[in-house]
């Protein structure tokens, strides 16, 4: 049964806490990737070096852009991962895009 595990980073700019909380449900998943949806941000690429290094080591980062990828390369990401990361931000900037990609339809 797939496990569910929700993160809350004290600050924008530390995620060390999420990669710790992360670590022992990664560490024995050989070839572990994170689907990343930095869709709630409008300055995304700011933090994509910041994430890839955070992560190095423990996972491959698979970033999912839903402006610019169609739906079933979005899905297959996201089915694929060991863990998904939805960094902070705007929370109805992140629903939006998750809507209007269909990649959460209520």
């Amino acid at each position: 049964m797939p496990s569910l595990h929700l993160f809350s980073s004290p600050g924008k700019d530390d995620i060390r806490y999420i990669i710790e909380a992360s670590r022992s449900y990664l560490k024995d998943k050989p070839d572990a990737t994170v689907a990343y949806l930095p869709l709630a941000s409008l300055y995304a690429e700011r933090w994509q070096e910041q994430t890839e290094e955070s992560f190095r080591g423990l996972a491959q980062l698979e970033t999912v852009n839903a402006e610019t990828m169609p739906l079933p390369q979005m899905e297959d990401i996201v089915r694929c991962a060991a863990m998904v990361y939805i960094s902070g931000g705007n929370t109805f900037l992140l629903n939006h895009r998750l809507h209007v990609s269909r990649l959460m339809i209520c």
